[in-house]
């Protein structure tokens, strides 16, 4: 990786659409999923940042991330396999970052549950993360069954604002609750 990634922005129907579907699809578990048709049209909307980037020529990734006025959820971000701990994932979070702005991103990820068959996985990725700035919060996420643990770059963030900008989500089927820990 010699310059800085560059972004593309993801249109339906196109070749970079399929190949970043792929990777979407070999990225996150069915349970994980939102719909895809939701999440294209949330972008065609101008309520999502749909990107793809690329290192040259070499596809280097994407993110999904919705946007309100005061509140930035990072949905997915995905690195094929043969390009990861090449530093894509952290000039990813860099770009999110800049789009951004002052608002808070946040973000989930899977409980650090010592019993899941991928726990060290869960580990590398809270670790990925909070060595990019971004804090676990006492925070629960749940999407329908799924439950997840919370973080941000702002641990001073207004969380019924987060908690409004993924309740969008709930147009594509699936059933959103915030809760904080006790």
């Amino acid at each position: 990786m010699k310059n800085p990634i560059q972004t593309k922005t993801i249109f339906p129907f196109t070749a970079l659409f399929w190949r970043v579907k792929n990777l979407y699809e070999s990225s996150f578990p069915v349970q994980e999923r939102i719909s895809w048709p939701w999440m294209v049209w949330m972008a065609l909307l101008g309520q999502a940042d749909f990107l793809a980037y690329y290192d040259g020529q070499d596809f280097a990734g994407f993110s999904y991330g919705l946007r309100s006025q005061t509140s930035y959820y990072l949905l997915f971000l995905a690195i094929p396999s043969q390009q990861q701990s090449k530093g894509y994932g952290r000039q990813i979070l860099q770009e999110v970052a800049r789009r951004a702005g002052r608002r808070p991103i946040f973000l989930v990820i899977e409980p650090l549950d010592e019993s899941a068959d991928n726990y060290t996985i869960r580990l590398k990725r809270l670790a990925f993360y909070e060595k990019n700035g971004y804090q676990l919060t006492d925070y629960i996420y749940f999407e329908n069954q799924e439950v997840y643990q919370v973080l941000t770059n702002h641990i001073s963030a207004d969380f019924q604002d987060f908690e409004r900008l993924a309740k969008k989500i709930e147009l594509s089927g699936m059933k959103i609750r915030l809760q904080r820990e006790k």
